[in-house]
């Protein structure tokens, strides 16, 4: 009975760290696995700018979450323009995945003095 008592102990100690390896390999995995995908979004927006004003918009733009890129077409003559953002989003598998929404790209709009107009996007790879 005594000589069983170590080998029980080596036996239970060997099955824990064997199922804390295999949940570590379990959780790089689930990891790894993260499926990214790129999209880019345009959104029209009309309103007096200036260089500045403009400039600050692509840099509020591109301190937003998963952006990659931000671009501004702006047309003096008919005061209105347009932003292409290009991000690099990850496929939400869970309730608690964040995603890009397009009220960041109004919100920065309406912020710097601009009313936005036309939205739309498309999936640049997947």
């Amino acid at each position: 009975m005594m000589r069983l008592i170590p080998l029980l102990l080596v036996i239970t100690c060997l099955s824990v760290s064997k199922t804390a390896f295999s949940q570590q390999q379990k959780t790089a995995h689930s990891k790894s696995d993260v499926v990214e995908y790129s999209k880019t979004y345009y959104y029209t927006f009309s309103g007096e700018a200036t260089k500045e004003t403009l400039e600050l918009l692509r840099e509020d733009l591109l301190k937003l979450p998963f952006v990659q890129d931000a671009k501004i077409e702006y047309k003096t003559e008919k005061s209105a323009g347009q932003v292409k953002l290009v991000t690099l989003e990850k496929v939400v598998t869970n309730e608690g995945d964040k995603e890009f929404s397009m009220v960041y790209i109004k919100q920065a709009l309406i912020n710097r003095g601009f009313s936005p107009a036309d939205f739309r996007s498309e999936d640049t790879s997947r």
